[in-house]
């Protein structure tokens, strides 16, 4: 979960911000609508797979050669010779 405050003085410094995460999206949204954060409406916050998440966590190591690639909210991970795929899902604050 990112900072609030520094989530707020990002959006405001680059005036585009999102937020990625694989925890609980619904705790997250909660956690963010609850801080005070300048058009909180306007910060995506994209969530991956967990199972995507921990499986290719896996097989990271120190040095790790990957390949990613993203079509239409699909993402593509390359890692050991193995491929991964997972959705990302965009949800807003309300």
């Amino acid at each position: 979960m990112p900072d609030p405050d520094r989530l707020h003085r990002g959006r405001m410094l680059a005036r585009r911000a999102a937020v990625y995460t694989h925890r609980d999206v619904r705790k997250v949204l909660a956690q963010l609508s609850a801080a005070n954060i300048d058009r909180l409406s306007t910060v995506p916050v994209y969530e991956f797979n967990r199972a995507f998440v921990d499986e290719v966590a896996g097989l990271l190591e120190r040095r790790s050669a990957v390949s990613i690639s993203i079509t239409e909210r699909e993402l593509y991970l390359e890692i050991r010779n193995q491929t991964f795929m997972t959705t990302i899902v965009e949800h807003r604050t309300q």
